[in-house]
């Protein structure tokens, strides 16, 4: 039986609408204040994978104010989040409720990676790098053999990690969970 132009018509509108996803709040951290043109954008999947499902950073309640740091891990409903002023915080279902962990330093975070449910590293001022491998029961304090502001981390797993220092160009990779550090040749 053929279809009419109209229920073909309507047909893939339907389909065109399902496509749509709803808008993507920015958030911009202090150092995209900085540089007004970068600004750090967070997406959330209501179901931590499916693309289909995204929700606005501000419908997560992701946006605590200006110079919030979000940090999700990839796949889940697991959301870190450093404060203005320094606090973090953990969801685990894509900000419905909060915990404050308890980090144990006194240094200002800066940035975070978070590779896995359980696996977070955190940066800050005076060389600190944090770990946790029990979804932040626990932090671990690890040295970098300077003691200048690290602000950017990329976390692999909870052995391989590649910090940077702030305003440069300077990077160190360990891979025994921050015990030891390696500086990274310069490209």
């Amino acid at each position: 039986m053929a279809r009419s132009r109209s229920e073909i018509a309507k047909q893939k509108k339907e389909a065109s609408e399902e496509k749509t996803l709803p808008p993507v709040v920015p958030i911009q951290s202090e150092a995209a204040q900085a540089v007004p043109s970068q600004n750090e954008t967070v997406m959330v999947t209501s179901d931590g994978a499916n693309a289909n499902t995204l929700l606005s950073a501000n419908a997560a309640g992701l946006v605590g104010g200006t110079g919030s740091r979000v940090i999700p891990v990839p796949g889940t409903k697991v959301i870190w989040k450093i404060e203005p002023d320094g606090r973090l915080r953990r969801t685990a279902n894509l900000g419905d409720s909060w915990q404050l962990q308890n980090v144990g330093v006194n240094a200002t975070l800066l940035s975070g990676s978070a590779p896995s449910e359980k696996v977070c590293w955190l940066v800050g001022t005076f060389g600190t790098v944090l770990v946790t491998t029990d979804a932040g029961a626990h932090w671990t304090k690890r040295s970098l053999p300077v003691s200048s502001s690290v602000d950017r981390i990329i976390a692999f797993d909870a052995q391989h990690a590649v910090a940077s220092l702030q305003s440069t160009t300077i990077t160190f990779e360990t891979f025994d969970n921050g015990q030891t550090w390696t500086l990274l040749a310069k490209k």
